[in-house]
């Protein structure tokens, strides 16, 4: 989508509201053990009760358990609707998935512009190109002095400390100007 290689893969997942591939691998595993722990007996059901039963701590099962223990789901599903079970998992991993969010922006400066985990509605509403230009902005990764180890003074208007924030308000922006309060948004 046209950003640096440095971009925060954090960032990302954040404005686009996408899991990342670790969640999206997690949400299938616990479906498959949805689905041996309530269907027909079979080799692959044995095999998942055997694990659950001994809790050897190197098996798939319990690496499993573990992170849905990290994220606070219950792994009993033993006659729990599949359609149920969907709908709880999601919302757990879409909770902490917002908590890490949350955490991280605090953390880490590129990530202070982003406000919550979730599809922004820039990224439909306009153009790919302006879009694009907006998630920069977002991630701070906008070719900015301060984004970059510069903390030299804005070339617009030689006042203030160049940064995306000050970008936003500078009276020397000739072209269809981003405010801070547009950059920090919701939306």
């Amino acid at each position: 989508c046209g950003l640096p290689k440095t971009t925060s893969n954090w960032g990302v997942y954040a404005e686009t509201g996408i899991w990342p591939v670790k969640f999206k691998l997690f949400y299938k595993k616990i479906m498959l053990i949805h689905n041996l722990i309530n269907g027909k007996d079979r080799l692959a059901k044995r095999i998942l009760q055997t694990q659950i039963d001994r809790g050897y701590s190197d098996w798939w099962y319990t690496e499993t358990k573990a992170m849905a223990d990290e994220i606070d789901l219950n792994l009993k599903v033993k006659d729990v609707s599949k359609s149920e079970f969907k709908k709880r998992s999601k919302i757990c991993i879409t909770s902490y998935i917002e908590k890490e969010t949350e955490r991280l922006t605090k953390e880490k400066t590129k990530l202070r512009l982003i406000t919550r985990f979730g599809e922004k509605e820039y990224l439909t509403r306009y153009p790919q190109e302006d879009a694009q230009t907006l998630i920069r902005v977002k991630l701070n990764m906008f070719k900015t002095r301060n984004n970059y180890g510069d903390k030299g003074v804005c070339r617009l208007c030689k006042m203030e400390q160049e940064s995306t924030e000050h970008l936003g308000e500078c009276n020397q922006v000739y072209a269809e100007k981003v405010t801070q309060l547009e950059i920090k948004s919701e939306k």
